[in-house]
């Protein structure tokens, strides 16, 4: 048993292993600008040494609550570490755990469309931009949705934890409103289960006894005709065509030694245009 687990873990290892690596370079590649010291001022991303913590940034008065509570949260990390430090902590962990997530969510046990996978994801025209404009708070939303459809989809079929998952993966994308918006809609989105099959003869499902459509089969119905509950077949259960132009019904059963005789019918009302259709 204990060579076993060790074995499970080798394996394990063996197979995240390139998959942290290509997401450390794909960071390494993206976030080459920041290498050099300083403060990256690009639009909405402003970092400062220490941002002052005050009310207006939990609830705004003069201005819409784009940034809440984002701002705040800075605010508090700041008084700990310095801006450029968080700067570059926030963007190397969104390109890292988005290039993961994304490996990790492939439901395939093929190394390279894994590997695939997490390069197509960590590197796309949608981050960079987002990179480009300092919107960092959608990208943290990005990197977590792998993560959070994943902890989503366990919450569906009941895994232990599944809950404590979804609530730590939402958590990053939650500090913009239009971040919670996503991990709002992804969750309800994935979360419910599929809808229960409505039982038999309930709406739209055949009764006993019912009609079965022309091309249906059934016992001692090889032409696809209308069977009743009785077994008989169509308006005139038992009608039946004999010649090019004439419609015949089956006579019942008689008695032994009587003759056999055959009378016409006129075609019901589905048989107007004298067409077989039963």
């Amino acid at each position: 048993m204990v060579e076993r687990t060790a074995d499970v873990e080798a394996r394990r290892a063996r197979d995240t292993l390139p998959l942290y690596a290509v997401a450390a370079v794909v960071t390494a590649l993206v976030l080459a600008p920041l290498a050099t010291p300083g403060y990256a001022l690009l639009y909405d991303m402003v970092f400062v040494p220490r941002q002052p913590l005050s009310w207006d940034l939990v609830a705004p008065a003069q201005s819409l609550p784009r940034a809440v509570p984002m701002d705040a949260l800075v605010s508090v990390v700041t008084q700990l570490v310095p801006g450029w430090l968080l700067q570059r902590l926030v963007l190397v962990g969104a390109v890292f755990l988005a290039a993961v997530g994304a490996g990790r969510l492939v439901p395939t046990d093929r190394r390279a469309v894994r590997l695939f996978a997490a390069l197509a994801y960590a590197w796309t025209p949608y981050l960079a931009e987002r990179l480009l404009i300092g919107q960092w708070g959608l990208l943290l939303a990005y990197a977590a949705l792998p993560w959070l459809v994943r902890a989503a989809l366990d919450l569906r079929v009941g895994r232990d934890g599944a809950v404590a998952r979804v609530l730590l993966a939402a958590a990053p994308a939650a500090i913009t409103p239009t971040g919670g918006l996503i991990a709002l809609g992804t969750v309800l989105l994935l979360v419910p289960g599929p809808p229960a099959a409505p039982p038999v003869g309930a709406g739209g499902g055949r009764r006993r006894g019912a009609q079965r459509p022309v091309g249906g089969r059934g016992p001692g119905d090889r032409r696809g005709r209308f069977v009743g509950p009785g077994g008989g077949g169509g308006v005139r259960g038992g009608a039946r065509r004999t010649g090019p132009d004439r419609w015949w019904r089956s006579p019942a059963p008689a008695a032994s030694g009587a003759p056999r005789r055959r009378r016409p019918v006129a075609p019901h009302r589905w048989c107007r245009s004298r067409q077989w259709c039963c």
